[in-house]
């Protein structure tokens, strides 16, 4: 079995004030491509909703916003920090009561019962993503839904190609491969379900796809390599000297200004079924 501190050590991007920090740029970047995932699965007023690995808390009050004040959501993550940071969070005006909580997916046990299950970009991170499933569904209600979102890291692209964009993305993704993680956890989320005794899923790809000085990926992907940099060190993915994080987000936007590129991040690959 695997033990705790070996399961927190797969989240390899860390609990720093920096990478909550960075979980809020990705929320700007995907939080509408999550809503419409959750219409999509007949999210509803009133529903109390579970949200895994909750982080600093944005899929939660995301949700919040959507069930209203008559529905519930709790969101549990394993890192104390970002339980922390997602308490101070307000919920959104008119959304339901949000409340977090430490705890780990693979012995989840909250002795209550949801109608919603909501999870994005946890099951790479964890080793035996179709145990983590299956325990968690048994906290939905019968006739309960589940949502999963997960990445394709091999997806993002720019036309005209942009050299530093994609050098990025080459760390990020070998810094995947050297730490045994799955770079296209998205990809696998028909299995998952399965394994875990649900339906085949219905799913959808998007991603974000930008041009000009106000998108969200140059800083997004600039704070992923923060994130990751003592990571890339460690297994010789990259240097600092290399990565000059202090200035890449100005440097990826200063050469996708003067290419006039268009900058596609990676495929956030979506699944969604009922419980019987």
């Amino acid at each position: 079995m695997t033990n705790v501190s070996e399961r927190q050590e797969r989240y390899v991007l860390g609990h720093s004030q920096s990478e909550l920090r960075r979980l809020r740029v990705q929320a700007e970047l995907l939080d509408d491509l999550t809503e419409d995932v959750l219409r999509r699965a007949g999210i509803a007023k009133g529903m109390h909703v579970l949200d895994l690995g909750s982080g600093a808390g944005d899929v939660a009050l995301l949700a919040a916003r959507l069930v209203g004040p008559t529905g519930r959501v709790l969101g549990v993550d394993r890192a104390p920090e970002a339980v922390e940071s997602a308490w101070v969070r307000s919920t959104p005006p008119g959304g339901a009561p949000v409340s977090f909580q430490v705890a780990d997916l693979v012995d989840l046990d909250l002795g209550a019962q949801f109608d919603l299950l909501v999870g994005r970009l946890v099951l790479a991170y964890v080793s035996d993503p179709v145990a983590v499933l299956r325990r968690a569904v048994a906290h939905l209600r019968p006739g309960g839904a589940v949502v999963l979102q997960e990445i394709d890291l091999s997806t993002a692209r720019s036309h005209p190609r942009l050299e530093l964009y994609h050098t990025c993305l080459d760390w990020i993704q070998e810094t995947f491969v050297r730490a045994n993680l799955v770079v296209d956890s998205g990809m696998r989320l028909h299995m998952v379900f399965r394994g875990a005794g649900l339906p085949t899923p219905r799913m959808i790809s998007s991603a974000r796809a930008d041009v000009g000085r106000d998108a969200p990926i140059y800083d997004y992907i600039a704070a992923t390599v923060r994130s990751l940099l003592p990571t890339m060190i460690r297994l010789g993915v990259t240097t600092e000297e290399e990565a000059g994080v202090d200035t890449l987000a100005t440097r990826l936007l200063a050469e996708a200004t003067e290419a006039d590129a268009l900058v596609i991040a990676p495929a956030f690959i979506s699944a969604w079924a009922r419980t019987a």
